[in-house]
């Protein structure tokens, strides 16, 4: 398979939206009105994909370093953390245990300071970092140790000059999405029987790439009930 196959830039995703539209291709994302429109409308359907699951495209680890005395750490990474999937310390083989707010809150007024097993997100930093807290706060043995964290990665919003890059997710869905989006537009917001035919065909191929490079490994299991005779009465 080549990488054309799974992988496609924001140009070329533009551009076999248009065709199918019957427009004719465009080499920047500047070129008219409507490859502007569809930058801004190809957002909105990454936004969507990203919000339909954890996808394993947009795994991502960072470390943060441990301080005498602190409880609170900001998770800061070059992108924005859409969920974190798990926290670990230093050279523990086993993750932390994700608690609650009002547990980590109780537990904090202890003042118990020793390696930290447990931990919950608390708010964000005014950088929209995720802010978490750890229980039993670091004492002066786990100074400058780190905190092993592994997250999942918010997609960037694009714009005209971002041609070249390439999206983490399938372009066939992207493409589905972006025509069932420009369908809508032009139709003034009124769903019509082609946005709902092109709906359909992006739905079922999200739902067809996520179970595909996601639910089949790890440890999701699905199960999918049989329709039984009743179905052919």
């Amino acid at each position: 398979m080549a990488a054309s196959d799974i992988r496609k830039t924001i140009l070329e995703i533009v551009n076999e939206a248009r065709q199918k539209f019957a427009l004719n291709t465009v080499s920047s994302l500047t070129a008219d009105l409507d490859s502007k429109l569809m930058v801004e409308l190809l957002n909105d359907v990454v936004n969507e994909v990203s919000d339909y699951g954890n996808w394993k495209e947009m795994i991502r680890e960072v470390e943060v370093t441990a301080s005498v005395s602190v409880a609170d750490y900001s998770i800061e990474t070059s992108a924005l953390v859409k969920n974190i999937h798990e926290i670990a310390f230093d050279t523990d083989i086993s993750s932390m245990w994700l608690t609650t707010l009002d547990d980590i809150l109780r537990l904090n007024r202890s003042r118990t300071f020793s390696r930290p097993r447990q931990w919950a997100i608390i708010g964000v930093d005014e950088y929209a970092n995720p802010k978490v807290r750890v229980f039993p706060i670091p004492s002066s043995n786990e100074n400058n140790k780190v905190f092993k964290i592994t997250y999942y990665q918010k997609p960037r919003q694009y714009t005209t000059a971002d041609a070249s890059i390439t999206p983490q997710y399938h372009p066939s869905i992207l493409v589905d999405g972006l025509v069932a989006r420009k369908c809508l537009e032009e139709s003034g917001g009124s769903p019509t029987q082609q946005y709902a035919a092109y709906v359909a065909d992006f739905e079922k191929g999200l739902k067809e790439a996520y179970n595909r490079f996601n639910s089949d490994s790890g440890s999701n299991t699905f199960f999918k009930p049989s329709f039984g005779r009743s179905r052919y009465r």
